[in-house]
């Protein structure tokens, strides 16, 4: 019998080289691929053929807690990107115990997030857009 096991803290988030952390409860980071890998058409006769759509970017969500240290650092990402022009960061995702990795080599903030304010510890949530998203779902490792 194999038992997989799955550790949050084991997955270690880095964007513009530094370690992101204070996450929400919840999602800790979610990922999006933009549109689908392939479409089909189908002919009159039913012929069926496929076409490869080659859209290689995506989007990632990273939830964080209100007041936590990781929100100054995406702060001041986005800052240098609207006062440049040209600050777009990396992104790397990695799950230690062989779950996913996911990079993007050229990614940017989509919007300024909400601030809530509640009598509980609110969620920031940062949006970012990739032009390049690798995603791999899980790595085989030989028993």
């Amino acid at each position: 019998m194999t038992v997989n096991s799955y550790d949050a803290q084991a997955v270690i988030l880095t964007i513009g080289g530094l370690p992101i952390t204070g996450f929400r409860d919840g999602d800790k980071v979610s990922v999006e691929a933009d549109g689908d890998l392939w479409t089909k058409q189908v002919g009159v006769d039913g012929a069926v053929s496929r076409s490869r759509q080659n859209q290689p970017g995506g989007k990632i969500t990273v939830g964080l807690m209100y007041g936590e240290a990781a929100n100054a650092i995406l702060e001041t990402f986005k800052t240098l990107d609207l006062l440049t022009g040209h600050a777009p960061v990396t992104i790397s995702m990695f799950d230690v115990n062989g779950g996913v990795t996911v990079f993007s080599g050229t990614a940017w903030l989509m919007k300024q997030p909400g601030v809530p304010i509640a009598r509980d510890n609110g969620e920031i949530e940062w949006v970012f857009d990739c032009a390049d998203l690798t995603i791999i779902m899980g790595i085989l490792i030989p028993s």
